[in-house]
């Protein structure tokens, strides 16, 4: 997509983000959501780490598997953040020991441990553009 049609949000603000997520199989423990906001160079501007929730939490301990659940996070952007397109970041870890669930590829082999899901455009004002949550889930959608 171009850039006049990516989410669009400003600094200071909050750009808020839904997943909807799908258990193959119970999770043996919770595990926790981390969204990252990377720069062009891959320097992490912003980050929102949370146990996923929706109208509460849904520790993924308790996820029945096949059935999706949606998740819902806030990343709030640095007052002082550069106008500019950066990439959002998802991915798993278990709290505990900090350790991260490895992203698997296409091959069924480790391809690191976070996906790109969305890129977000940064401008001096928010304008009237969808946010982030209609980028991934329109049911979630706070501006329609």
């Amino acid at each position: 997509t171009g850039v006049s049609d990516l989410p669009r949000s400003a600094p200071g603000r909050a750009a808020p983000i839904s997943f909807r997520w799908q258990a193959e199989t119970p999770a043996p423990r919770d595990y926790t959501v981390f969204v990252h906001l990377l720069d062009a160079s891959g320097r992490r501007v912003a980050q929102a780490d949370a146990t996923p929730h929706w109208y509460g939490p849904l520790p993924t301990s308790q996820w029945p598997a096949g059935q999706t659940m949606l998740d819902a996070h806030t990343l709030t952007l640095p007052a002082d953040l550069a106008p500019g397109v950066y990439d959002v970041v998802v991915g798993w870890y278990y709290w505990e020991t900090q350790e991260r669930l490895a992203l698997l590829g296409p091959d069924g082999l480790p391809a690191g441990d976070g996906a790109v899901v969305a890129r977000l455009e940064v401008g001096a004002t928010a304008g009237h553009r969808p946010d982030l949550a209609c980028a991934l889930i329109t049911e979630a959608c706070a501006s329609q």
